[in-house]
């Protein structure tokens, strides 16, 4: 096991800024403890890194080994967030048969029971006789299983229905008597010639999350489906945070403005308002800079809120920002809000 030691401070002597620098010249540093014989290792910085630099950019950080001689070292900012496909998910299929001179599925009547020995989907008439399975005019796809909203239907049929081009409509029902159309005229198309094969067999969709959809085809001509798959949007995969807070302070010459010391520049890229009391909705402005000679910079417009609702407390989603190396904050509040209520302001700082 290598020790290796980090540290950070403005380098004090003039011998130290001629380039012979040692773990003695720095204000303090944190020890690494590293296994095994690498050519290279990967640090995430915690926050007392930040808090502790005498620069923004952490120009002030230097890594040495055990015998006290400098280690080269990159500072790799955090990685954006990356994008995570979610594989598509198989829906119960049921078919919907009607009457001959049944033109579509929308004068059937259905009900689903569920049960230890699986899904039972009943289908009757308007006028409550039970439908003969004589034709198949579409299809009831059960998605209550699903957790989040999903982009697209894929269907799936075999044999393919070669030479065939057609119209599907998807309707979305959340008690299967009132549906919503998300699809009205969505083209299908399974084409082959000379070897090849032409396929169109995915049906866009609004991110929607019903517990039922159905398709119909135009006349009742509804091909032999034998499966259906939802297709999720990809999901953005972020970095964990660490966050950072501060408590506001009212300044006396300036009414609705409130300043904040994060104490360190961090690398931030959200900052929330918590509000001292329920029931609150508050408008404001906040600006940043990273020491106090500079001006204040406007970094985004938000709306901090703190509400009661019956299933609990609800407040505003943390503000994205670009505020990296911003040690202080100021928060400029719409004097028509009202103000803050009773309390301390405080930001957090991710």
């Amino acid at each position: 096991m290598k020790r290796i030691t980090v540290l950070l401070a403005l380098v004090a002597t003039a011998a130290s800024a001629a380039g012979s620098q040692s773990p003695g010249d720095f204000a303090y540093g944190i020890p690494l403890a590293l296994e095994a014989d690498r050519a290279f290792y990967r640090v995430e910085l915690p926050g007392a890194v930040y808090a502790g630099s005498a620069r923004a950019d952490l120009g002030d950080l230097r890594v040495f080994n055990a015998d006290d001689a400098m280690v080269p070292y990159a500072y790799v900012p955090r990685p954006a967030p990356a994008r995570q496909q979610r594989s598509p998910v198989a829906l119960p299929l049921f078919p919907l048969f009607a009457e001959r001179d049944a033109l579509d599925a929308s004068g059937l009547s259905l009900n689903v029971t569920r049960n230890a020995a699986g899904t039972i989907v009943s289908v009757t008439t308007q006028d409550a006789q039970s439908a003969p399975e004589r034709k198949p005019v579409g299809y009831l796809v059960d998605a209550e299983a699903l957790t989040e909203p999903f982009k697209a239907l894929t269907l799936k049929w075999t044999p393919p229905l070669q030479g065939t081009t057609t119209r599907v409509r998807v309707e979305a029902s959340e008690d299967l008597a009132s549906w919503r159309t998300l699809a009205a005229d969505a083209p299908l198309l399974d084409l082959r010639y000379d070897g090849r094969r032409l396929l169109h067999n995915r049906v866009d969709l609004p991110a929607v999350r019903p517990k039922y959809l159905r398709l119909s085809w135009p006349a009742g001509a509804a091909p032999v489906l034998d499966g259906a798959l939802a297709e999720f949007a990809d999901s953005l995969q972020e970095s964990r945070h660490e966050w950072s807070e501060a408590t506001g302070t009212l300044l006396a010459d300036r009414e609705g403005e409130y300043e904040f010391d994060l104490g360190g520049s961090f690398p931030i890229d959200r900052v929330a308002i918590d509000l001292p009391e329920i029931n609150a909705v508050v408008p404001g402005e906040l600006f940043a800079r990273a020491t106090r000679e500079q001006p204040w910079r406007p970094v985004a417009t938000l709306v901090a809120y703190r509400l009661r609702r019956e299933s609990g407390e609800v407040s505003a989603a943390p503000t994205p920002v670009s505020g990296t190396g911003m040690r202080y904050w100021l928060l400029r509040i719409d004097p028509k809000s009202g103000g803050v209520g009773r309390g301390q302001l405080r930001l957090r700082a991710g």
